[in-house]
């Protein structure tokens, strides 16, 4: 049921991201980073959240790791949203790329499945493989849900 209500919020995202742009006019390029999945998160004594999440897509399938800190090491209340930043690597076997982000997580109001959104941009600043990919800019979203699932989206820009 959990990952059923974790697929359920991913695939909405996505609709939702997909509505909001509407149609092109001229074709754009694939995405060179674009990566979506499903994992958990829990919150240490000390106040950072640790996200760790199976992705697939672009450049590679993966895990993904990292750690989401808050200014003030507190998760905003529903309706308020308080400055944070992420460290994230992707990694599969000898393959990882590391991002650095900084955005805004915001409580959400209403009582559903999601509690906490992060958005925010990313550098994505070394590699192992895909040395190309190496300065590439992005955003990404990460929605933590009230029963410590975690849905995670990043792509290029």
């Amino acid at each position: 049921m959990k990952k059923l209500l974790l697929m359920a919020v991913v695939l909405a995202a996505a609709v939702a991201g997909a509505t909001a742009t509407g149609p092109s006019v001229e074709a754009s390029p694939s995405p060179s980073v674009e990566l979506v999945g499903a994992g958990d998160y829990a919150t240490d004594e000390w106040g950072l959240t640790g996200v760790h999440a199976q992705v697939s897509g672009r450049p590679f399938n993966g895990s993904f790791s990292g750690g989401l800190l808050i200014d003030g090491r507190q998760f905003p209340e529903p309706g308020a949203c308080h400055a944070a930043d992420i460290l994230f690597i992707v990694e599969q076997g000898r393959r990882w790329l590391d991002f650095i982000t900084w955005g805004e997580i915001c409580g959400v109001e209403g009582g559903g499945p999601v509690e906490y959104v992060y958005t925010g941009d990313y550098d994505l600043y070394d590699a192992s493989a895909h040395r190309n990919l190496v300065n590439t800019q992005g955003w990404m979203e990460v929605r933590l849900l009230t029963d410590g699932g975690a849905a995670v989206t990043v792509v290029d820009s």
